[in-house]
């Protein structure tokens, strides 16, 4: 026992000793706040708020707090607030909630994002967020959207950051609004859909088209209330938004409103409103756009009139009676015509019927080479053969950057995806599945915008990282050559070791931008022994 004590005070006085040592090798606050005072130039003054934010002295905080103002130098300015976040102590975040109106300053805007982000890495987001919320100037708009990136949309903070996200949503810029839907994207909630459907009647029109564009990825018969709402928006671009989510749903109020769009002032959102009406597909809306004709006001009739004829096939003009005389003995038999393909997710034309998927791309050196489709890809068509043999000629990697953008845009919101780039090693875009929300794909795109290609082709090693991620149900591979660096090169060692780790548990498609006889017999067997199809691009 004697034994076991003394070891515990040995211990105890070991951690005290610790704790002394690094408490003298801190800077001195008061020495630092006096030497900073005398400084006059730019470089001395930059070394000595370097040396304070070491000192996690409060008396620091209190004497920048002061101090900012003063300091014009975007440099000195800047490294204040990095000083106050480095600080770590509550009342040095607090103090940087109450300066970050600087990151309005174009000289300082930029270190907004990486500060913000060390608070929250360091436990100190909440402090920051509390007092930030509470400044109701225009200054802080950019701190404020910002801040709506970081927040936590999940696990034990979600329901915080619900409350603080409603709250910036009340905010006067538009910009703060725009983030913080950004951010509510994110969470899969009754509570967060109401807050993003209130929005469709935001008065500025591109918060209010981004509502709609983030509630679009949603089921339809969760947010139909909230489209209904913006097809009676004062924007047209919110309506014609609405119109293109809302169009394959199925309401009666639904039906009436679009009925009622055919006669819209612009031109532009009466012909979406009928290409809709075609997605409807029934019939008694003939009948329903007979009697708006009969009770139109005289600069609405010809309008009701265009309708009819495009969605029937038949001319009677503005002449009602004659409208409803046919529509008497045709109704019991008439089809409307077929309806637009319905769009989906697609990747070089072929749908993307997973909601668990993962893109592997090549971004290899021999990626950034000019080449000929086979065939052209089923997009935008032209009746011009000089134009049409152009667009067979692409460059690779900007084409798979275009069909990679569109297959993400298109994934709903309930599908979870990742995306793999792959040289001589490979870069995720994360480590693991993540929710296809708006804030995620926009993410996404990005990080695909970013990548140029170099380097070899490491197919083996990305693709035993892709099917280590969780849930995955379905690869899209994407290659234009033979493996030629990574753990296993042979193709027919990959084809083998991918098949037995996989046991076809995870779809593998594959697809192949000029390849060699050896290339394709590689990706056409991958993705036989693993349930998927070889595309020779």
């Amino acid at each position: 026992m004697t034994s076991y004590k003394s070891t515990l005070l040995l211990g105890i006085a070991i951690l005290a000793a610790a704790a002394s040592l690094a408490q003298s090798n801190r800077p001195d606050a008061n020495s630092l706040i006096k030497q900073f005072k005398c400084a006059s130039d730019t470089s001395t003054k930059f070394n000595i708020l370097v040396q304070m934010a070491r000192t996690g002295d409060d008396r620091v905080t209190r004497f920048l707090l002061r101090r900012f103002p003063a300091e014009k130098a975007p440099t000195i300015r800047r490294q204040i607030l990095w000083t106050l976040a480095q600080l770590g102590t509550k009342a040095s975040a607090a103090a940087l909630a109450e300066l970050s109106y600087a990151f309005e300053e174009p000289e300082v805007s930029s270190a907004a994002k990486p500060i913000i982000r060390f608070l929250r890495e360091k436990g100190l987001l909440w402090v920051f967020a509390e007092h930030l919320a509470k400044k109701r100037s225009s200054k802080f708009a950019t701190a404020k959207s910002t801040l709506a990136e970081f927040l936590p949309t999940d696990g034990r903070d979600a329901t915080r950051s619900l409350k603080l996200l409603k709250r910036l949503l009340r905010s006067r810029s538009d910009k703060v609004r725009a983030a913080a839907l950004i951010a509510l994207s994110d969470v899969d909630s009754p509570d967060a859909l109401k807050l993003i459907g209130a929005c469709v009647q935001d008065r500025v029109e591109h918060v209010a088209h981004l509502a709609v564009v983030i509630l679009a990825d949603r089921p339809l018969s969760d947010v139909m209330v909230y489209l209904l709402k913006a097809l009676s928006s004062r924007h047209k671009k919110v309506v014609l938004a609405a119109i293109e989510a809302a169009k394959w749903g199925s309401s009666g109020e639904l039906l009436k409103r679009l009925c009622d769009l055919v006669a819209h002032k612009d031109e532009e959102v009466r012909r979406a409103a009928k290409e809709a009406l075609l997605c409807q597909q029934i019939p008694a809306l003939v009948g329903m756009l007979i009697e708006r004709l009969r009770k139109a006001a005289q600069w609405k009739r010809p309008l009701f009139a265009e309708a009819l004829k495009f969605l029937t096939k038949q001319d009677f003009g503005e002449d009602w009676k004659k409208w409803q005389r046919w529509w008497a003995e045709a109704k019991q038999t008439f089809r409307l015509p077929p309806p637009p393909q319905r769009a989906r997710a697609t990747f070089f034309g072929t749908a993307v019927t997973s909601n668990r998927v993962i893109f592997v791309i090549d971004v290899s050196g021999s990626m950034a080479q000019r080449y000929k489709l086979k065939k052209p890809l089923p997009v935008k068509t032209t009746t011009d053969p000089q134009t049409a043999q152009k667009a067979l000629e692409v460059i690779k990697i900007e084409m798979a950057k275009k069909e990679l953008i569109k297959a993400v845009s298109g994934l709903p919101f309930d599908a979870k995806f990742n995306i793999v780039f792959y040289n001589h090693k490979f870069h995720a875009w994360r480590k693991t599945l993540q929710r296809a929300s708006y804030r995620n794909k926009q993410a996404a795109i990005n990080f695909v915008k970013k990548f140029k290609p170099s380097g070899r082709t490491n197919i083996y090693d990305t693709l035993m990282f892709a099917l280590s991620n969780k849930g995955v149900d379905t690869i899209y591979l994407l290659s234009d050559g033979l493996p030629n660096t990574g753990t296993v090169t042979d193709p027919n060692a990959i084809v083998e070791k991918i098949s037995a780790h996989n046991r076809q548990r995870v779809v593998i498609h594959t697809f192949g931008f000029g390849l060699g006889a050896r290339g394709r017999r590689f990706m056409e067997e991958l993705a036989k022994r693993n349930r998927g199809r070889f595309h020779d691009m």
